[in-house]
């Protein structure tokens, strides 16, 4: 038996309304969605999208991102107009010293880097100068937007990314690494807030032993405590990110494939409801909606286990 030998199946955000739609008995398969009901049924999307990241842990949207500390900040904005929190860094050092009001630089690896990302080179002083990549011009050099303003030696960190993450929903854990000391990291606790109001001195600087995280509306907040001594050292935190908006109609879900049904469900009843389909055929389509929605969570659940350890008792004889 010949089978395709592929497993990319997508749906567009037009192709999920449409068949929506048909499934609410609102349109005929052979008709088109006007532009009122697809900005309508879009929106809808949005609604349904949005209330599936308040169900619990997404792992296929849960990801390692880097946030780089700076010496004596204590708070730090997530987000895509934030601090330098990324999914995308790149770790390295500089392979030979440079003076000051250098363009050209040595690198021991460029491997992942690209013109155009934001890149930080460490300098003697203890600053980071940040500029951008003009060209990737060697496995072992680039050059860069804007002269350094200080003089760098052989072995300094250099760091480099695309892009900000976007807003982060939850955290779930966090490491420090310290600087030069890329294979040796340290758990950070995540604490809540009333206990980070508690510690007494909020200027200590150190190395941070625990973090607070508060999601807000277009970014998020951490503190850290204690501060961050040099600029150097970063945290990498286990986050679980936004879906994605749809926006256009090509745009494709953000969700693995085996969570189509449910949101074709999900939609399905919505907009039975919206546009006044029987009664009986809401109930059905909500019942479907609701076992659909049950076995996509159950299949996306982390594959874990349960320890359980007994308890002895010492037991007493009296004679």
């Amino acid at each position: 038996m010949a089978t395709s030998g592929t497993y990319t199946f997508n749906l567009n955000t037009q192709q999920v309304i449409k068949d929506a739609l048909i499934e609410a008995g609102v349109i005929r398969d052979d008709q088109e969605v006007d532009g009122g009901m697809y900005d309508s049924a879009r929106r809808r999307l949005n609604r349904i999208l949005k209330a599936l990241q308040a169900q619990g842990l997404h792992l296929w949207r849960t990801t390692d991102c880097t946030l780089i500390l700076e010496d004596g900040k204590r708070e730090y904005t997530l987000g895509p107009s934030g601090d330098k929190w990324t999914e995308t860094l790149v770790n390295t050092t500089l392979s030979a010293a440079e003076a000051l009001g250098q363009t050209i630089l040595s690198v021991t690896s460029s491997a992942g880097m690209t013109a155009a990302d934001i890149v930080g080179i460490e300098l003697d002083s203890g600053t980071i100068d940040w500029t951008t990549i003009a060209s990737v011009d060697s496995t072992t050099q680039i050059t860069v937007d804007v002269a350094t303003t200080g003089v760098a030696a052989s072995g300094n960190r250099v760091y480099a990314y695309t892009a900000l993450a976007p807003k982060p929903l939850k955290i779930h854990s966090a490491y420090i690494i310290r600087a030069g000391n890329e294979t040796n990291s340290t758990p950070l606790n995540i604490i809540p807030m009333d206990e980070y109001f508690q510690r007494n001195d909020k200027t200590t600087e150190s190395y941070p032993n625990d973090v607070f995280f508060r999601p807000l509306l277009t970014t998020a907040e951490v503190k850290v405590w204690p501060l961050s001594a040099d600029n150097t050292s970063y945290i990498v935190m286990m986050a679980e990110l936004p879906l994605d908006d749809v926006t256009i109609t090509t745009d494709d879900l953000s969700v693995p494939n085996w969570w189509y049904e449910a949101i074709h469900y999900k939609m399905s009843a919505a907009l039975a409801l919206s546009y006044g389909s029987p009664i009986d055929r809401v109930r059905i389509l909500e019942a479907k909606s609701m076992t659909t929605t049950e076995e996509a969570k159950n299949f996306s659940a982390e594959d874990t286990y349960v320890q359980i350890t007994p308890e002895y008792y010492l037991g007493y004889h009296y004679d």
